[in-house]
């Protein structure tokens, strides 16, 4: 506790929101279910231009990307979720 006693205000509430946030990805049934959604839409994901709202760890991005959409585009309010999406996107292999 002492190191978060050490930080800003508001870097105090990001770090709040992202520990907050953490919890729903423990949430494998659900994080299954929303990915065979997207394996069920790969036709109409493919080729095509993508948007999560609220994107978190951008794990659905991910998949949008790795199903073939043309762009994808991960929106995230929380600078440390929005960092953690921008180095999961860029370990994608690109498809050619």
């Amino acid at each position: 506790m002492d190191i978060l006693n050490r930080i800003s205000p508001r870097h105090f509430r990001t770090v709040d929101d992202l520990l907050a946030f953490i919890s729903i990805y423990d949430d494998t049934r659900r994080t299954r279910a929303y990915k065979q959604l997207l394996w069920r839409n790969r036709n109409s994901i493919r080729g095509a231009v993508c948007v999560e709202g609220g994107a978190g760890l951008g794990l659905f991005s991910v998949e949008m990307a790795r199903q073939g959409a043309r762009r994808v585009y991960a929106v995230e309010h929380n600078k440390l979720l929005a960092e953690e999406i921008r180095e999961r996107i860029d370990n994608i292999p690109q498809k050619k």
